[in-house]
């Protein structure tokens, strides 16, 4: 998305999330959606449909809420404090490795809205799993956030997760440090480690969100 789209609330917010950037060839991916109306208000009714096309066969994907292939959770509501999606897929790809287009679109009372974004799928270096990011979040509380990393290969270095600079970050696991970067008006998240291959390391913190809604942050890249 691009600056204007973001800061344009008029219909509201539309959210999509994946716990990787990028998946291996056939893995299964989990999607995760969020919706507000313009005042900020979370909706739990909406009808969403999402369309994944591969950019080199044209081959294309449709699941939507109509045929129960996108669920709503049942935490779903104005004020919960939840890291559990208020919409959810979880697709078996057998997807090959190639760049597929996503398009997803909400319909709600105040009309519909389509956003996109791109799948990648190919083998990487290092497997980073979101395991604790909320899609949608109940401001002014705190969150706990988490990820994990496993690599394919020995590996010594930093571990870096970038948050917008202004938010209030605590309790960074395993001896992690917080970087302002006043040029971006970022923060690093900054861990140096060792990784064995093949093991799974965890990593967390926790975050508390400005006191607004709607609004849309980006976190990353790791």
């Amino acid at each position: 998305m691009d600056a204007q789209e973001i800061r344009d609330f008029s219909w509201g917010v539309l959210v999509l999330n994946t716990q990787k950037s990028n998946y291996a060839p056939g893995e299964t991916i989990q999607f995760g959606f969020g919706v507000l109306d313009p005042q900020g208000q979370t909706i739990c009714d909406a009808q969403l449909e999402l369309r994944i096309k591969s950019q080199e066969s044209g081959n294309e994907e449709v699941f939507s809420t109509e045929k129960g292939s996108i669920t709503r959770s049942k935490t779903c509501s104005f004020t919960s404090v939840t890291h559990v999606a208020d919409y959810a897929a979880t697709i078996a790809s057998g997807y090959s490795e190639g760049i597929y287009a996503v398009q997803l679109t909400a319909t709600t009372a105040f009309g519909s809205k389509t956003i996109t974004d791109t799948l990648i799928i190919e083998e990487k270096q290092f497997e980073i799993v979101r395991t604790d990011f909320p899609t949608r979040i109940y401001p002014g509380s705190p969150y706990w956030l988490g990820f994990t990393v496993v690599a394919q290969e020995d590996f010594v270095g930093e571990i870096r997760e970038s948050v917008p600079g202004y938010f209030s970050v605590s309790g960074i696991s395993d001896g992690g440090q917080q970087v302002f970067r006043p040029e971006s008006q970022r923060s690093d998240l900054v861990w140096r480690v060792m990784l064995r291959k093949g093991q799974l390391y965890r990593f967390s913190y926790t975050m508390s969100f400005p006191p607004v809604s709607p609004e849309l942050y980006k976190l990353g890249p790791i």
